[in-house]
């Protein structure tokens, strides 16, 4: 289990480095990116698919390989910080 635990650390300092130099580090933020996250996986298949393989080679961010983006210049991000509360069926934004 220890062990299992050090090598996912390896692994997720090793995508963290590369995905700094394959994509803007301004898209490798949030809960995805934690430590945590999957976000790590998606850095590690993006740079096999996207910058190896070719596929949404142009892409700033870590994206499927399924997914075709045609002009990454219209896609927008916005980040919304929203608190859900199924008991009472509220959402806050904050």
């Amino acid at each position: 289990m220890l062990l299992k635990r050090c090598i996912k650390q390896i692994l997720r300092q090793i995508a963290n480095l590369i995905g700094g130099i394959f994509y803007d580090k301004k898209y490798l933020t949030g809960r995805h990116f934690r430590a945590d996250g999957v976000g790590w996986r998606w850095i590690l298949r993006g740079v096999l698919w996207q910058k190896i393989f070719g596929f949404n080679r142009g892409v700033r961010w870590p994206v499927s390989s399924r997914i075709e983006v045609s002009n990454p210049d219209n896609i927008i991000f916005i980040q919304m910080i929203c608190k859900y509360s199924t008991r009472l069926g509220l959402i806050s934004k904050h």
